[in-house]
């Protein structure tokens, strides 16, 4: 289910209405923090490409989910 919310969700959108102005904020898609020896775009893609709504409903189906309703109640 992870990889299918990773599938449907755009970073600038989700960036955007989190922090406001882009100018305000910068796309940043690697594991490691942004401008330190270890930052790298290895795995980048799932971050920076476009949302793919196909493979989102396929993952999903895969992942079993068939609509069923949560029957175990929130813990307090």
């Amino acid at each position: 289910m992870r990889q299918a919310v990773l599938a449907a969700v755009d970073q600038a959108e989700f960036m955007t209405a989190l922090a406001g102005s882009p100018q305000d904020w910068k796309r940043c898609a690697s594991f490691f923090t942004c401008n330190t020896p270890m930052a790298n775009d290895a795995g980048a893609a799932a971050l920076t490409g476009k949302p793919d709504f196909e493979a989102a409903k396929r993952l999903i189906a895969e992942a079993g989910y068939k609509g069923e309703k949560n029957r175990h109640p929130r813990r307090g």
